[in-house]
């Protein structure tokens, strides 16, 4: 579920959201929010690093759930430079 919730919902609905409180700060004529978003939003999540006692979280799952993380990132950056192709 945790990762789905990034790939599903948080992806598209971010850029949204931004794109939207740009257009509402044009109207009120103040400037945009800056281009990388940076300070805006930061998303984390406990998947892998469960480590308080449990002990089927391991170095070796913390490590697959960031690997697995990293190529979903990827894959979802990909599909939407292929957008653009």
């Amino acid at each position: 579920v945790g990762l789905s919730y990034v790939t599903e919902t948080v992806f598209s609905s971010v850029p949204a959201y931004i794109r939207r409180m740009n257009m509402t700060l044009g109207h009120a004529g103040l400037p945009p929010l800056p281009n990388d978003g940076a300070d805006l939003f930061r998303f984390s999540t406990w998947m892998g690093g469960d480590r308080d006692g449990n002990p089927f979280v391991t170095a070796e799952t913390t490590y697959e759930v960031v690997v697995t993380n990293r190529i979903r990132a990827i894959d979802l950056y990909f599909a939407q430079i292929s957008l653009l192709l």
